[in-house]
């Protein structure tokens, strides 16, 4: 490879390592030094890890390069897709599932960019009816949060408005459904609302 740094094609790989070289860059220097000898490295001041350090880094930035040029033209499409499949998430029975699906939803929501396309699935009813007194309570936390997130903006207090959360919120709270520890986080989604 440090040899082609001298064949007429690389004649800007060439120049650029020149230009490092006369910086007192000392990779540079000894890889222009290894290209311009017979080919050992050793005899260059190189040695084979030095090599081989240079050739990964240039593989790990290539390899970096295509997962974004790939990132870059799938990702734009799965947005819309991520955000229904979440708010679908919620309708899961089993507690796994649910913590899951709140704590994506709080997450989405906490986003300025994401949080109207999660209320516009219709989070917000959904959590509403996942707030009963079967619910497992761990996942009683993140929906609770996810409420929360859901509060910052006007659009989500409406739509929680909407569903029913005060009564549903308020009843959760008297009722002690969920216990102590849950019942001042309740109470900071009532005050949001």
């Amino acid at each position: 490879m440090l040899a082609l740094l001298n064949a007429p094609g690389y004649a800007p790989v060439a120049q650029q390592v020149a230009q490092h070289q006369q910086r007192g860059c000392s990779t540079a220097a000894k890889l222009a030094g290894a290209a311009s000898t017979t080919g050992a490295a050793g005899e260059a001041g190189v040695s084979d890890s030095d090599l081989d350090s240079v050739r990964l880094r240039i593989v790990r930035w290539l390899a970096a390069c295509m997962l974004g040029a790939a990132a870059w033209q799938v990702l734009p499409g799965l947005g819309p897709n991520a955000v229904v499949q979440t708010v679908t998430l919620l309708d899961a029975q089993e507690p796994f599932l649910q913590r899951s699906a709140v704590s994506r939803v709080r997450l989405l929501a906490s986003s300025d960019s994401t949080a109207l396309p999660v209320i516009r699935a219709g989070a917000a009813p959904k959590l509403v009816q996942l707030l009963r007194p079967d619910l497992d309570e761990s996942v009683v936390p993140g929906m609770l949060a996810a409420m929360r997130e859901l509060c910052r903006i006007d659009e989500g207090r409406q739509a929680l408005r909407a569903a029913g959360a005060e009564r549903v919120l308020a009843a959760a709270k008297m009722q002690s459904w969920y216990g102590e520890a849950a019942e001042e986080a309740i109470q900071n989604v009532l005050a949001l609302l």
